[in-house]
């Protein structure tokens, strides 16, 4: 048999490079070179453009992917590290928005990285262990009614895989050359002394795919698409699972199959979009070979490269695959999901994850609004003086948008605050980009009320860890160690424990100076700077939440503003301006503030002056006129 191999013309360059000119020229003539099917091959290279190397054998053409890995002495970058699930910034980072907030809270995420490519990639497994040929057939020539019906074109009769090893003939001048190259050279590599294969045992396994979500399908916005699994004459689908849109969509299914390998290896995954008036179009489909690997070492073992261990339980990586037609060379979509392939005995013990989405749950997020600081004053009249209050917003891209106030603190002097004011928030989770929106406000008797300061803090870190949470518990991890019970074994106990509350500031750890606490929550608030306009500050806030499911809120209940049960924290009466008569210029000093009821105190006094300067001139006044006048009388009377 005669065959000609067809190389890219990148990948020959780094062959010549790296082998010497006589052992090219000796594979590149027409000596016989033997095979490991034991057949001689007469080989022929070429320069080519395209993606892959092509051979030509009889009448049947096949391709085949050359790996880079094989050619040259050239390594690649390694890879950097893909997202961890856990890992992050403070809890009210910014950038905690950019970060998926569906998947990597869910247990099956635990030790488990995400690539965004697919894992069949030799830069993360290394080569296959099979070499794979595409058997096309076709007429090369063809006049113009040939292309009228597609003549011509290439049709792909099947594939062909197997182990080639590529040997010298004995006695030549090439073998010579290997025995004499070094281990590690480019020419050990694609010819070695003794031809290799994989040990290939015929087993029953279990395959499990999950499918999470779908990425920018070339369809319309308000399309209704589903999955179709197949491999070989086992199909499975269900067109009543259908998903909304072109992009985001959230499928979330499972499919558990059993095949005999080495056999049918090529599972086959399309996405189809679901037509009411005729037949069911098929968006894109992607195909994963089973027994790539499944007879991959670096696959079974879990060794990934390029990809860091993140967990000793060494779960394969989430990978996004590319949707393609055959009819189309651009991409048809994305969709991610990760590949199981086991034992019997294995699936046997190890359950299939439940990666269906967890409905909403309710919960309550406590904020309590201690004071206020450094606030600019609004006040024209009396400097220094504002009639503040607070607005605490909790809004989403949910929709979610809760507003509530706190009371005024009337007269707050020295841009202080005092309120001591606890609000309760009720909603579900989970929720898309939520922010605490917190601003301070002047109260204003005539007129609009006055704009202090605002600020909006992400709250994507603290949500996403109670949703975590509360998936664990509700669809817990099969490999993940069981929960610690109460020390009292008390059912109650265990739901109101802080465990179960997420809370900012958290509380100190063990061995801290401030571990000691009175109550089970924090007391200790945290500050927050607002903001008049980028660069103006607008004074600052003290703060503090706790969110908790609407269970364990329910089982420590807790009042409003400061109405009982006034607990988890105590929130004590504030500090404020006193109404008393019997301090009445304390009281003035209070409502006027200081400037202004300086200004009336030096009224006052001048008041009183003129006034005592009023009254002696009313009583002395007239008895000294008298007697000025009667002096001049008596001066011009003559007797």
């Amino acid at each position: 048999m005669s065959c000609r191999l067809f190389f890219d013309f990148d990948q020959v360059k780094l062959l010549l490079n790296s082998i010497r000119a006589s052992a090219v020229a000796k594979v590149s003539s027409s000596e016989p070179v033997r095979s490991s099917f034991g057949s001689d091959v007469g080989a022929e290279i070429m320069s080519r453009g395209g993606d892959s190397a092509r051979a030509v054998a009889g009448n049947e053409e096949m391709q085949v992917l050359i790996p880079s890995d094989k050619i040259g002495d050239k390594e690649e970058a390694p890879l950097p590290p893909p997202d961890v699930v856990g890992r992050g910034a403070d809890m009210f980072s910014p950038a905690a928005e950019t970060e998926k907030e569906e998947d990597d809270v869910m247990p099956y995420m635990r030790e488990r990285a995400t690539i965004n490519e697919s894992l069949d990639h030799p830069k993360y497994i290394g080569p296959a262990p099979f070499s794979t040929f595409r058997l096309l057939r076709g007429q090369k020539k063809g006049g113009f009614f040939a292309k009228l019906v597609g003549g011509g074109e290439e049709v792909e009769a099947g594939v062909f895989k197997g182990c080639v090893t590529l040997l010298a003939p004995k006695g030549s001048e090439l073998q010579r050359n290997i025995e004499t190259a070094p281990a590690n050279s480019a020419i050990r590599r694609i010819f070695p002394v003794v031809p290799t294969a994989p040990i290939v045992d015929v087993k029953n396994v279990v395959v499990r795919l999950y499918v999470l979500k779908g990425y920018n399908m070339f369809c319309e916005e308000d399309s209704s698409l589903y999955l179709r699994v197949k491999l070989g004459k086992n199909v499975i689908q269900d067109n009543c699972k259908v998903c909304k849109g072109n992009n985001q969509l959230e499928f979330y299914q499972s499919f558990e199959l059993r095949v005999e390998l080495p056999g049918v290896s090529q599972l086959d995954v399309s996405v189809i979009e679901k037509n009411v008036f005729g037949f069911d179009t098929v968006i894109g489909s992607t195909t994963l070979d089973l027994e790539d690997r499944w007879f991959n070492e670096k696959w079974r073992q879990g060794n990934f490269d390029g990809i860091r261990n993140i967990g000793k339980l060494k779960r394969n990586p989430v990978e996004e695959c590319t949707l393609r037609l055959p009819s189309n060379r651009m991409p048809q979509g994305k969709i991610s999901c990760w590949l199981d392939i086991m034992t019997e005995k294995e699936a046997a013990k190890e359950p299939m994850f439940d990666i269906s989405l967890v409905p909403p749950a309710p919960f309550e997020m406590r904020l309590v609004l201690w004071k206020a600081r450094n606030m600019p004053s609004m006040e024209t009249v009396a400097a220094g003086m504002n009639d503040l209050y607070l607005i605490a917003s909790l809004i989403s891209l949910s929709g979610l948008d809760i507003e509530k106030e706190t009371d005024i603190h009337w007269r707050a002097k020295n841009g202080n605050g005092s309120f001591n004011w606890r609000m309760k928030f009720n909603f579900t989770l989970p929720q898309k980009r939520p922010r605490l929106r917190i601003s301070a406000w002047d109260q204003d008797i005539f007129g609009s009320n006055d704009a202090i300061g605002e600020c909006q803090m992400p709250l994507t870190k603290i949500f996403k860890q109670a949703w975590k949470a509360y998936c664990a518990k509700v669809r817990p991890d099969p490999l993940a160690p069981a929960a610690a019970k109460s020390k009292d074994g008390s059912a109650k106990d265990a739901i109101i424990s802080s465990k179960n509350i997420i809370e900012y500031p958290p509380k100190p750890k063990k061995g801290d100076p401030d571990a000691v606490r009175s109550s089970e929550l924090n007391d200790e608030p945290a500050w927050v700077k607002l903001q008049r306009k980028p660069g103006e500050p607008g004074g600052e806030v003290a703060f503090q939440l706790a969110l908790m499911e609407q269970q364990v809120a329910d089982a420590r209940p807790v009042g409003d503003e400061r109405k009982e049960p006034n607990r988890d924290p105590q929130l004590p009466a504030p500090d404020r301006v006193r109404w008393s008569l019997l301090h009445p210029f304390d009281m003035l000093l209070d409502i006027l503030g200081p400037d202004l009821y300086r200004k009336l105190k030096a009224a006052m006094c001048v008041l009183c002056c003129l006034s005592i300067i009023a009254t002696i001139l009313y009583f002395v006044g007239p008895l000294v006129l008298g007697n000025v006048l009667g002096a001049i009388a008596a001066k011009t009377d003559p007797k």
